[in-house]
Formats: C-alpha cells, sequence, structure tokens
C-alpha cells in the first residue's frame, strides 16, 4: 500500500546466494524474497523511500555496526552538506 512503511524484500538474479554457513531457509522467505533490514515504503509513482532499519545494527563481514556511527561520520565529512 503506497505511503505506508513496511519491511524491504528482495529477490533476483543479481541477489547473492547466502550466508557462509546458512541453508537457505535461514536466509530466504518463500518465493526466494531477501529481507534487507531495511524499511520503507513505496509513493503513489512507485519510487522507494528508505525510512529505517528494522533493527538499529549492521552486520558487515561478521562486524556489528551502529547505523548512528556510520551517518554521524558521513554527516562530519567537509564534502557532505
Amino acid at each position: 500500500k503506497a505511503g505506508v512503511d513496511g519491511q524491504i524484500m528482495i529477490r533476483g538474479s543479481p541477489l547473492f546466494l547466502g550466508y557462509e554457513g546458512e541453508t537457505d531457509s535461514q536466509s530466504f522467505q518463500a518465493g526466494g524474497w531477501f529481507g534487507t533490514g531495511d524499511l520503507g515504503h513505496l509513493d503513489k509513482d512507485g519510487f522507494l523511500f528508505i525510512t529505517g532499519r528494522s533493527k538499529e545494527v549492521i552486520n558487515r563481514a561478521g562486524e556489528t555496526l551502529s547505523p548512528f556511527e556510520i551517518e554521524n561520520a558521513v554527516r562530519g565529512h567537509e564534502c557532505i552538506k
């Protein structure tokens, strides 16, 4: 439904095959859908707006990162206005 936030799910050939050491059923839902961990909504024209994360952590290469720390670092960069 347009304008209503929900979990962003993706699928398709450019998507990775899954996480090492996990079965497909742990990474993907029925129909090959993968939950990105992001929240967002589509507008009436079908454009996607990312509005947040379902969990306030990002797992990258086995390391847990805080989105707040990343956002603060980006905002503090001289090229970002």
